[in-house]
């Protein structure tokens, strides 16, 4: 609040500024402590350094630390590393003039070596005279001729040639008085005349002329006053009026006189102030001139610039205190900040700019004001309201409860003059109060309202009535002149009253107009004509709202800018629109609860908060935040606790007393930080410069360029700006060249991550402010490159071009290769084409020949000559057949159209039972045929090929055997190969012998050539030459192989070669589960079935409806089968399509190739028509292909699939068993349905399903009869008994029956009903009738059904 109500000059302005400071301030020196916590390697600390860089290094007992203001990193001696420091105990630090640091030890001098992050050791060495002379290291320093300078303890002074690398050593000489005084050396120091200083231990100071050689000596002498205070000597230092300061051990801090060559001491005395300690330790001087005396166990003395006064700063208990009294090492930085190194409290950090803010520790501080005559009240927590008159005199005003012109109470609220310069005092348990400045008493009007806390008072200008705001008793006004008072209270569903009893904000702009802050009930301005309020208030959703319904203080500008305070920040109204514009710590705000508002006279507003004080400059709409590192009293300020007197001072009071400044003492530190790069991680781990084949070749803070593969695509960057003020509040920005368009401004984030960069060279750039905002511009930069992957290298790309020139050359050969290939394939499925076509059109006439020769045979006398003509002509027509077989075998498999198709089996068992087929033959020509076959189960093999492998074999065994001869077949397994080597699988070996005339050697390999043959005698038999070309063409495409094994003169040996282990064939080359068996031959018994064939419901024959193009196939099956079927004939599929569905035949055969529809097309058309598709079909084709069966079976639901040419009576016996097997099946699956229903699989299952829902819907209906269940099927009564008949074996009358009587069944299982309503339930009109229906169905009367508790009707019992 303003503390003055009329302007003054600009001169008494400035005059004001000019005075000193209120002499409440006290001298406070704040330290912030660097120890274990932080990470330093040890508390006890024993010099300091701050290198060029700017970062600093402490030495301890205990490592080497490294600090750059965030992290510390600790350098310790390791005895497997040579390159590591050589001891722990660091006495000492230097960094000579070409930036070399030098850390000395307990066991020699270091040098630190920043390119390898690493040191190189000066040890000593007795057998060389120029090592150095002890490793005691206590001392460091350079002289003006670049020469280095080491004091040791015990091996006294040496001088260190940095280009020889060697040591000169001064020792102490007890024969000479111009020699060192001792080799004991604590401290070295070098004046402006070149003379160099040693403090020695225990034998005063030496002054060594390095021209001569010559040491001078001062020591201590009792009877001088003059000299020296003691010859224990510890520290030296040369202040900048070039005056020598000595600290010794017992004799305090000396002085050395130049121009009288005497010394002048500062002790610790009884009856002088002087020093506190007369240990002295370290000495620094800082940037004010002032010197500072480190101590044994007395804390630091301060004296100061003149030399005539001393403080003293001792160890304290506060966490901002020097936390040790022992102070070893004492280092002032480029900043002029203060380094202090104690025994046991680590590193002390004095910051040595001057408090910004004063600060009077007066308590909680709850008002202030200052009056037009510089008297400052200040209203206290508990303690009354104190008064300081310009001389700094105090005066307290307490309450007493026996005065009543004492205060209200202990606790002023707030503080106001009024127009008449009359101070108001509002109180918590205490009203308002007048303050009588002359008698220093309170007069207390009479209140006429129950009133017990004033929180705040203001006056209305233009009625000169005081308003008062409570605690909890509203918005009181009094009158002075009419002594009256009134209340305003909250009213209940009025707007327009005040909208709480909590007011803490009363203020008068300068428009006349006055605004009421409360505490939960927003703003309120009050309307002098109505006499009532306008409230403005916080509303989540609306934009433009207060930002808090806790008001804490209100202020107008000199803009006139409305301003309010809430706990949720700074707003400022509009009151012209009635919005409010909100900042809070999104914007920069240091806290958004603002308790307090002042302006200074550049129209900034300055604001009391939870966490310091903010300038904000409406202006650029920026904050700067201050907190209570930088003096405030604390960093919680009181609400309404402020006031600016007439010079422009601003006045805080919070709860550890008073700041106050004048704001334009408040500058920003000039100070640029520099910047450096302290980390690099590549996803999210460091990386040192160490790793083989990293990133980094040096240390990051020593690195121009970082080297990154493509691989290492999420790098980061660690960064930090050598500003120790107050690190924390150091803020960073950083852009990247050739990415970033703009910079990127992290706050104080000090990490720059970027991801999947593209190869290529980068400069990320990095800039920092110090702790008060002021950038560095220039920054830091470091230059990135991100090496591309080999395929995007330059070599790559010209092995690209040739690549491609390569390619688009292969490309051509490969276009051309494949428009070959593909022409090669077309002719080859048109070969295919050609002989699938051939092989029919030869199979069609074949099987026309061969099925009426083999009767004609059968019915021949036999041995007469037209029975020996007739199987002439059998035999050859069988090896026409035998020979058109083989060639679409070689075709097949010269096209690669013939697959594996191998399956689990008994080897043993199928060899056997091959060579079954042989023994006849083997018996008619009195040949002995062994066959030695053992039982091999479990072995994976393809029966097809193997089955043709071995016929071929074997035929040709016995084509060359002469009768009475002798043929062997050997089965073995072994686990060697046809070469004969040893393989990891287990191989089939099938040896087949026979006698006969031998195979010259010179045929070894050529009899497996197609059509090659052997001359014939006159014993051999003929043949097509293919029979073995075949088989081998086989073994190998089963990856085995058949080979001539050897020949004699009297013999042949053929072997067979076949992996059997299933790892030996991939997963397509495994025949599916459900390949479908062969039907055997063997096991077909036809007269057995045809005696079992079924007859229709009416006696006739079954019909067999015959689809195929050729009339001489059709004729030829009608002959044959007409005694047991009705056959029915149809051209073509298109016609065998209508004749199924006009027919409903019990059975289709058809044959696959014809003209119109094919006979697959016509199956699946079939099995996908409800009206046909119960109806059993065979396909007949002269194709035998695989694939072509697979789509039979798969596709067209086919039920069988026979390859011509056939037997007829083999055909008939396949037809039979398949009606005979359907009769079966329907009548168990009738049964099963009516019992037992389950989900339909088959589009019959769905008629079925539908057919039974259509009786249960109308089972209680006695009407419901054929006619209309055929009516709901959308069938004919002819075509509903045939599918009924087909499938279930019952006619349309009989399946209702059947439902309705399961029905009933269930019904009188549940013993809920009467016979005679069960009979109502299931369609009965007649309860008798149903009684005799059920009986006829069941065998008993439904009443006995019930008693005997039988259950639903079992499959005997339906049938």
């Amino acid at each position: 609040m303003p503390c003055y109500r009329k302007p003054i000059s600009r001169f008494l302005a400035l005059f004001c500024l000019l005075l000193p400071a209120w002499g409440w301030a006290q001298q406070s020196d704040h330290f912030r402590h660097i120890g274990r916590s932080e990470g330093l390697s040890q508390s006890n600390v024993t010099c300091i350094l701050q290198d060029y860089k700017g970062f600093m290094w402490f030495g301890t007992r205990d490592g080497l630390n490294h600090y750059d203001g965030y992290t510390i990193t600790v350098y310790r001696h390791d005895p497997a590393n040579p390159r590591s420091l050589s001891h722990n105990y660091i006495r000492a630090l230097y960094e000579d003039n070409q930036h070399r640091l030098w850390i000395g030890t307990d066991e020699g001098l270091n040098l630190y070596n920043r390119t390898t992050d690493d040191f190189t050791r000066f040890l000593p060495d007795p057998q060389n005279p120029v090592s150095i002379s002890s490793g005691n290291i206590r001392a460091i320093t350079q002289d003006k001729h670049q020469r280095l300078w080491i004091g040791t303890g015990g091996g006294g002074l040496n001088r260190f040639d940095p280009e020889q690398n060697t040591f000169y050593t001064y020792r102490h000489d007890p024969r000479s008085g111009r020699s060192i005084s001792s080799d004991q050396i604590e401290d070295i120091l070098e004046d402006p005349s070149g003379a160099l200083w040693v403090a020695t231990w225990n034998a005063g100071l030496n002054k060594l002329d390095p021209a001569t050689g010559i040491f001078e000596r001062y020591m201590h002498d009792p009877d001088h006053v003059q000299t020296l205070t003691s010859d224990k000597l510890k520290k030296l230092y040369l202040d900048r009026r070039q005056d020598l300061w000595i600290g010794t051990t017992e004799g305090g801090l000396n002085r050395y006189d130049r121009r009288t060559n005497t010394f002048a001491a500062i002790r610790a005395t009884a009856s002088t102030a002087g020093l506190n300690n007369n240990d002295v330790l370290s000495i620094v001087e800082d940037a004010r001139g002032n010197l500072w005396v480190g101590t044994q166990n007395g804390g630091i003395n301060i004296l100061d610039a003149n030399r005539q006064s001393l403080r003293y700063i001792h160890e304290g208990p506060n966490p901002e205190d020097l936390n040790n009294g022992s102070i070893y090492t004492l280092y002032r930085d480029r900043q002029g900040d203060i380094w202090v190194g104690t025994f046991s409290g680590g590193v002390n950090y004095y910051n040595s700019a001057p408090p910004r803010f004063h600060h009077l520790p007066a308590g909680n501080i709850l008002s202030v004001y200052e009056d037009p005559h510089e008297t400052l009240y200040l209203g206290t927590d508990g303690n009354g309201l104190t008064v300081y008159d310009r001389h700094q005199h105090a005066t307290h005003l307490r309450h007493r409860p026996d005065d009543k012109q004492s205060i209200g109470s202990n606790y002023p609220l707030c503080l106001f003059e009024d127009h008449a310069g009359q101070l108001w005092a509002g109180c918590f348990y205490g009203k308002a109060s007048m303050l009588r400045a002359d008698s220093r008493t309170f007069y207390t009007p009479p209140f006429t309202i129950d009133v017990k806390h004033v929180a705040v008072i203001g006056e209305d200008s233009i009625t000169g009535k005081l308003w008062m705001g409570t605690w909890g008793e509203g918005l009181v006004v009094y009158d002075p002149r009419m002594n009256t008072w009134k209340q305003y209270l909250p009213e209940a569903g009025n707007d327009k009253s005040i909208s709480h009893t909590l007011i803490f904000a009363i203020y008068q702009d300068g428009r006349g107009d006055l605004w009421i802050g409360t505490e939960g009930g927003g703003l309120n301005r009050y309307n002098r004509a109505t006499d009532d309020f306008t409230r403005f208030a916080y509303s989540r959703p609306q934009h433009g709202s207060l930002g808090n319904n806790i008001v804490n203080v209100i202020y107008e500008d000199a803009r006139g800018n409305l301003w309010v305070g809430t706990q949720g920040g700074l707003n400022r109204l509009d009151r012209d629109t009635g919005q409010f514009e909100n900042y809070t710590t999104r914007d920069g705000l240091a806290n958004d609860v603002v308790q307090s508002i002042e302006e200074d006279h550049h129209g900034r507003l300055w604001l009391g908060t939870n966490k310091g004080i903010s300038r904000f400059d409406p202006g650029t709409k920026t904050f700067r935040n201050y907190e209570v590192a930088e003096g405030t009293q604390h960093n919680a300020f009181n609400r309404q606790s402020s006031c600016k007197n007439r010079a422009g001072r601003l006045y805080f009071g919070g709860i550890n007393g008073l700041s106050y400044f004048h704001p334009d003492s408040l500058t920003d530190s000039p100070v640029h930080p520099p910047v450096y790069f302290t980390e690099l991680q590549v996803f999210n781990k460091p990386v040192s410069f160490r790793e083989k084949d990293g990133p980094l070749a040096q240390p990051l803070p020593e690195a121009q360029v970082v080297t990154l593969s493509y691989d290492q695509s999420v790098f980061s960057f660690e960064f930090v700006a050598i500003d120790y003020t107050a690190p924390g509040k150091n803020q960073y920005a950083y852009t990247l060249d050739g990415f970033d368009k703009d910079w990127n401004e992290t706050g104080t984030q000090r990490k720059a991550t970027y991801t999947n960069l593209d190869p290529g060279e980068y400069t990320l750039h990095v800039k920092a402010t110090n702790s008060d905002g002021v950038w560095n511009t220039e920054g830091n930069s470091l230059r990135i490159i991100i090496t591309p992957p080999f395929w995007q290298t330059w070599w790559a790309r010209a092995v690209y071009g040739l690549l491609l020139a390569g390619a688009i050359f292969a490309l051509r050969l490969i276009v051309v290769q494949r428009l070959r290939v593909r022409n090669q394939l077309e002719m080859d499925q048109i070969k295919l084409r050609f002989y699938a076509n051939i092989s029919h059109e030869f199979r069609t006439p074949l099987t026309l020949m061969l099925g009426p020769l083999s009767q004609v045979v059968a019915t021949t006398e036999e041995g007469s000559r037209n029975h020996q003509m007739l199987q002439l002509v059998q035999k050859n027509s069988q090896r026409l057949l035998k020979l058109i077989n083989q060639l679409m075998h070689i075709y097949k498999l010269d096209a690669g159209f013939m697959k594996l198709a191998v399956t689990k089996g008994d080897l043993g068992a199928f060899v056997r039972s091959l060579c079954e087929t042989f023994q006849f033959d083997a018996e008619k020509r009195n040949i002995q045929f062994t066959v030695t076959a053992p039982a091999h189960e479990g072995y994976y093999f393809d029966a097809d090929k193997l089955e043709k492998i071995l016929l071929n074999v074997l035929s040709n065994a016995f084509k060359h055997t002469p009768d009475h001869g002798h043929i062997t077949l050997t089965l073995l397994l072994t686990d060697t190969d046809p070469r004969g080597t040893w393989r990891r699988q287990s191989y089939a070996h099938i040896a087949i012998t026979n006698s006969g005339r031998a195979i010259p050697e010179s045929y070894r390999e050529k009899i497996f050539d197609p059509f090659f043959r052997i001359e014939q005698d006159e014993q051999s038999t003929p043949g097509t030459g293919l029979g073995l070309s075949l088989a081998r063409q086989l073994a190998r495409l089963h990856k085995g192989d058949i080979v001539l094994a050897n020949t004699g003169d009297n013999c042949t040996t053929f072997a067979v070669w076949l992996p059997v282990d299933a790892a030996a064939f991939a997963r397509h080359e495994h025949a599916p589960q459900d390949h479908p068996a062969e039907l055997s031959e063997a096991a077909i018994t036809p007269e057995a079935r045809l005696s079992a064939i079924p007859d229709t419901p009416d006696g006739t024959r079954p019909i067999l409806l015959v689809v195929e193009d050729n009339p001489d196939i059709r004729r030829f099956i009608r002959l044959h089968f007409e005694n047991v079927f009705q056959v029915e004939e149809a051209h073509h599929g298109e016609e065998g399509l209508v004749q199924a569905r006009n027919l409903l035949p019990d059975i289709i055969l058809s044959d696959v190739m014809m003209p119109v529809m094919d006979g697959v097309t016509l199956c699946t058309r079939i099995k996908h028509d409800i009206l046909t598709s119960h109806i059993p079909v065979v396909l007949l084709t002269a194709r035998g292909d695989e694939a072509l069966q697979l789509r039979a079976f798969r596709e067209a639901l086919a039920d069988d699939y026979i390859v011509k040419p056939f037997q007829p009576h083999v055909l008939l016996a396949k037809l039979v068993n398949i009606l005979t097997l359907r009769e079966n099946q329907k009548r168990r699956y009738y049964r099963d349905f009516i019992t037992n229903p389950t989900a339909p699989a088959t589009l019959d299952d769905n008629f079925l399903q539908r057919a039974v829902a259509v009786v249960e819907q109308h089972i209680d209906n006695p009407d419901f009869d054929i006619e209309k269940f055929c009516r709901e099927l959308a069938l004919s009564q002819t075509n509903l008994y045939r599918k009924l008949q087909s499938l279930l074996g019952v006619s349309g009358n009989q399946f209702i029956r059947d439902i309705r009587m399961k029905r009933a069944v269930q019904l009188l299982a549940t013993e809920q009903y009467a016979v005679h309503e069960i009979a109502a339930r299931v369609g009965f009109a007649d309860a008798k009738y149903f009684s005799k229906a059920f009986k006829k169905q069941f065998g008993v009367l439904p009443s006995a059904y019930r008693n005997i508790g039988q259950s639903v009707p079992t499959s005997a019992q339906m049938q």
